[in-house]
């Protein structure tokens, strides 16, 4: 099996800058600490654009993924930035280097 990524873009509405980024910091926090293969969580904000969120995250697989996509803590986190968020994309891939 290979690994998977997820590439998030995520465009935040002004009001709510601030707050999402708290709710995404300690999300991605836990995601590292209890997630079964999670072995990456980074957030970035683009010097540029201070309302965009950019996410990148790496699972052992398609079923640790699932587990994180599906879990309580996820939902939580989902209803708590519903309302924040203007616009989100996500990627999923295969990755095939190191």
């Amino acid at each position: 099996m290979s690994k998977i990524s997820i590439i998030a873009e995520l465009v935040v509405k002004p009001e709510y800058i601030a707050a999402y980024h708290e709710h995404i910091k300690a999300h991605a926090a836990r995601s590292l600490r209890e997630d079964r293969g999670c072995r990456q969580f980074d957030v970035m904000v683009p010097t540029d654009r201070p309302d965009a969120v950019f996410l990148y995250e790496i699972y052992d697989d398609e079923a640790c993924f699932k587990e994180h996509a599906e879990s309580l803590r996820m939902a939580e986190y989902r209803e708590a930035t519903r309302d924040m968020l203007l616009e989100r994309r996500v990627t999923q891939s295969r990755v095939i280097g190191p």
